[in-house]
C-alpha cells in the first residue's frame, strides 16, 4: 500500500460523530474531518471545551452538531 499523495475527495456528504470532542484527539479529529470537508457531529461531557472545538469547527464552514 502507497500513502495517498493529493487531499481526499468525498464521493458524497460525510459525516463523522466524534466523542472526546473537547480536547486532545477527539478535537484534532474533529478539525481534521472538517478540513476533509466532512460535516461533524460533537460530543464531550466537558460543555465548555466542546463549545471551543465546535466554534472552531464552525469557523472552517462545515455543517456541526454539538
Amino acid at each position: 500500500m502507497t500513502a495517498p499523495t493529493a487531499p481526499h475527495t468525498l464521493a458524497a456528504p460525510a459525516v463523522a460523530a466524534i466523542t472526546g470532542a473537547g480536547s486532545g484527539i477527539g478535537r484534532a479529529l474533529a478539525l481534521a474531518c472538517a478540513g476533509e470537508g466532512m460535516a461533524v457531529a460533537l460530543a464531550d461531557v466537558e460543555t465548555e471545551a466542546l463549545a471551543g472545538t465546535e466554534a472552531l469547527v464552525r469557523s472552517m464552514g462545515v455543517p456541526t452538531l454539538a
